[in-house]
C-alpha cells in the first residue's frame, strides 16, 4: 500500500524541516545534473531547477538515516521504503528507479544514467509505485513513501556491493552560453549491502611516482609532487588517512601537511592522488614512503588490517648547486693553468725567434763564451817518413 502524506501546516513543517536534514547527509553523493545540448530552442528563459529529495523511510516518514545498510546473505529477500519529497509548491513528476553505484574518478561515487541497465545492486532492488511504471507524481510540498523489496541472488559474492535509488526530472534549461539543454536533475538514496562471509580488507598503492622542484637558492629546500594510485584491491568498502613522507641520505625528513584523506572506495574501486611535501633537501638519491591507515563507515565492522605502505627512490639534485661548484672548478683548473705556462722554461719565445725575427740568429747568452784557439798556440806535428 502506498502513503501519500497532506499533513497539516505545522506537522507538515515539521516533517519537512526532518526530511531535508536527512536529505542533507547525501548531499555529498549528490550527482550534478547531466545535460544535452537541445535541438531547437522552446523556450526564451530556463525555469528555475525543481527542488526535491530522497532518503530512507520507515514507511511513515523519514527516518533520518544517511543511507541503506544490510547485512545478509546470498539468497535473501527484505523489505524497506524510500521517501520521495517534494520541497516545491507545483505538482512533480519524478522517475525513481534503482541503480548500481561504482567510484568515479575522483574518487567519489557516481550513478550511471538511466538508459544504462544495473548489473549489480540495481538488480537487487525493486521500487513499487502507483503507476508500476518509474514515473511518480508528487503534488507540491508533499511526501511520497514507496515499498521497496531488495531480493539478493544465490551467486553474490561475499563482501560489499553499492547501489542507490535514484529520483529525477528531467527539464530544459540554458547554459552559460545562451544554449537550450536538456537538464537531468537527479539525486540518490544510497544502497550499501554486505553479504556475509570471509572480509579481506586490503588497499594497494600502485604507480607511485615522483617529481623534485628544485629552487634558486643553491642550499635551499625544494618541493616533492608525489602522485600514485589507491586501489582497493580486498572485498570490503574502505577510505583512508595517507601519511606521506620523504627521507634523505644526511638523514633529512620532510612529512606532506594535511594530506587529503582516500574517499570510499568500493571493492575494486580506485582514486588517483597527488600530495605535494615541501621542504625537502635534495641529497641526490631520496626516496619517499607512502602509508595508508583504512577507515570505514560507522556501520562497518571490519576484521583488522592495515596500515599499508608502499615506497619508491627518486633523484633529487641540487642543479644550481651543482652548476656552482662546476664554475668554480674551472675557474681553478684555468688559475692553474695560466701559472704552469708562466712557469715553464722558454715559455716567453719560442725556437729560432731570435733578435732578427722568425728564422734570425738566435740571440747569444751574455757570459765568456768558448775559449778562442789561435795558430801559434798548437805546435807543428813532426813529419813522419823513413830514414834510410
Amino acid at each position: 500500500m502506498l502513503r501519500v502524506t497532506a499533513e497539516p501546516r505545522p506537522r507538515r513543517r515539521r516533517a519537512m524541516r526532518v526530511a531535508l536534514g536527512a536529505l542533507a547527509a547525501l548531499s555529498l553523493v549528490w550527482p550534478g545534473g547531466s545535460a544535452t545540448a537541445g535541438t531547437r530552442p522552446t523556450s526564451a528563459a530556463s525555469p528555475p531547477p525543481s527542488v526535491f529529495g530522497i532518503g530512507p523511510s520507515n514507511g511513515k516518514t523519514v527516518d533520518g538515516r544517511p543511507y541503506y545498510y544490510f547485512v545478509t546473505v546470498p539468497g535473501a529477500t527484505f523489505k524497506d521504503h524510500v521517501a520521495v519529497v517534494n520541497v516545491g509548491t507545483k505538482q512533480l513528476t519524478l522517475s525513481v528507479y534503482p541503480t548500481d553505484a561504482a567510484n568515479s574518478t575522483d574518487g567519489s561515487l557516481e550513478f550511471p544514467a538511466a538508459a544504462v541497465k544495473p548489473t549489480d545492486v540495481g538488480t537487487w532492488v525493486h521500487v513499487q509505485t502507483p503507476s508500476g511504471t518509474r514515473q511518480v507524481v508528487i503534488p507540491g510540498r508533499t511526501t511520497v513513501y514507496l515499498p521497496i523489496t531488495v531480493h539478493v541472488p544465490q551467486r553474490a559474492y561475499v563482501g560489499d556491493h553499492a547501489g542507490a535509488v535514484i529520483a529525477s526530472i528531467l527539464g530544459l534549461a540554458r547554459n552559460s552560453q545562451g544554449q537550450l539543454i536538456h537538464l537531468d536533475q537527479r539525486v540518490a538514496a544510497r544502497i550499501f549491502i554486505r553479504i556475509s562471509g570471509p572480509l579481506h580488507p586490503q588497499l594497494t598503492v600502485e604507480n607511485l611516482h615522483v617529481t623534485y622542484h628544485g629552487t634558486a637558492n643553491p642550499l635551499g629546500r625544494g618541493s616533492a609532487e608525489v602522485t600514485y594510485t589507491v586501489h582497493n584491491t580486498g572485498n570490503v568498502k574502505l577510505g583512508a588517512n595517507q601519511k606521506v613522507e620523504v627521507s634523505g641520505l644526511l638523514g633529512t625528513h620532510a612529512t606532506a601537511v594535511n594530506p587529503p584523506q582516500v574517499p570510499l572506495l568500493l571493492p575494486d574501486g580506485s582514486v588517483r592522488e597527488k600530495v605535494m611535501v615541501t621542504g625537502v633537501l635534495p641529497t641526490v638519491a631520496n626516496s619517499v614512503t607512502v602509508t595508508l591507515t583504512g577507515l570505514a563507515l560507522p556501520s562497518d565492522s571490519n576484521p583488522a588490517a592495515g596500515p599499508w605502505t608502499a615506497s619508491t627512490r627518486f633523484w633529487a639534485i641540487p642543479w644550481t648547486l651543482v652548476l656552482l661548484l662546476l664554475l668554480v672548478a674551472a675557474a681553478v683548473l684555468g688559475w692553474r693553468w695560466r701559472r704552469r705556462r708562466q712557469k715553464a722554461p722558454g715559455a716567453s719565445a719560442g725556437p729560432g725567434d731570435g733578435p732578427g725575427g722568425p728564422g734570425g740568429p738566435d740571440e747569444l747568452p751574455d757570459g765568456p763564451g768558448p775559449p778562442e784557439v789561435l795558430a801559434a798556440d798548437v805546435p807543428d806535428a813532426p813529419e813522419v817518413g823513413s830514414r834510410r
